[in-house]
């Protein structure tokens, strides 16, 4: 199954960047992740492996990405290294300056393991509640993006 956004944030494109490398962001843009581990610690960066345990239901799960590409305030490309809830997971986030605000446009792929699959007993609500987790992504993405600095 494919989901894919494209949406707009106002906020500068390197703003919206430093969001997306900071892992401690991972459970605030998916709405059913618990915590993510990083491989190395740090901020996201080519050749980053996490791990991430979450919850949809009463189905503990854990996906583990490695980061491909991550190319400075342009894109960032994670894929599913084997093990986990999905046979398949695939993101994909494009980031576009337009003046002072930013374009955004994303591209999930997944699909179930089998015997994943096989456990869930109405597998048409667990995909869209994993589609509505993707959706929200984008808009936890933009809220998040959008905050205005505390006054100092």
């Amino acid at each position: 199954m494919k989901v894919e956004d494209t949406f707009e944030i106002d906020a500068p494109r390197w703003t919206v960047w430093k969001v997306l490398i900071d892992p401690s962001y991972i459970p605030k843009l998916f709405p059913e992740i618990i915590t993510a581990e990083m491989e190395p610690p740090g901020e996201i960066r080519t050749g980053s492996r996490t791990k991430v345990y979450g919850k949809i239901g009463k189905i503990r799960f854990e996906i583990y990405l490695e980061f491909p590409r991550v190319e400075n305030e342009v894109c960032l490309i994670s894929r599913q290294l084997p093990g986990g809830l999905f046979h398949l997971f695939s993101q994909a986030v494009f980031l576009e300056a337009v003046g002072m605000q930013t374009q955004v446009k994303t591209s999930f792929e997944f699909a179930l393991v089998p015997e994943y699959a096989a456990k869930v007993t109405d597998i048409a609500l667990f995909e869209k509640t994993v589609t509505n987790n993707l959706h929200a992504y984008a808009r936890n993405l933009k809220e998040i993006c959008e905050l205005l600095p505390l006054p100092s």
